[in-house]
This record gives C-alpha cells, sequence and structure tokens, in this order.
C-alpha cells in the first residue's frame, strides 16, 4: 500500500502516477490518498509518486520505488 497525505485549502485532490520506463503515467482510479499494488515480477523497479493538487496549484510526493523479489515478496523503499 501507498499512502501520502497533503493539508491545503482548498482541499487538494490526489492522482497517483507510475513509471515502468516510459515516464510517469496516470493509474488508472488511483485518486485516494491511499492504493494497494498486488505486486508481479514484472512490476520490480517500478517508481510511484503521487500529485496533489488544488485552484491554487500542486505538488507531488518524493518517488517510492516498489521492489519485487523472485519469491513474490515486495519492499518499497
Amino acid at each position: 500500500t501507498f499512502s501520502a497525505q497533503a493539508t491545503a485549502f482548498p482541499s487538494p485532490t490526489v492522482q497517483w502516477f507510475a513509471d515502468a520506463g516510459a515516464g510517469f503515467l496516470p493509474v488508472a482510479g488511483a485518486t485516494a490518498p491511499s492504493f494497494e499494488v498486488t505486486p508481479v515480477k514484472a512490476q520490480n523497479g517500478t517508481r510511484y509518486k503521487a500529485v496533489f493538487t488544488n485552484s491554487e496549484g500542486s505538488a507531488e510526493t518524493a518517488e517510492a520505488v516498489l521492489t519485487v523479489d523472485w519469491n513474490d515478496v515486495y519492499n518499497i523503499t
């Protein structure tokens, strides 16, 4: 599960993005402060970030990298 939080006025919306090597693209349906990834080996090394936006502008989180080991156990670094 990835989670991020932003406090602002007016309240921001959030969109999660993933980069599997072709640049950051929106994750379909990932518009809540948290979202769950079901890891598979093909996602190893995928980078994720959240972008919060309101009428005043936007702010993005630092990137998190999904690491999937050969036993399909994952760690987020």
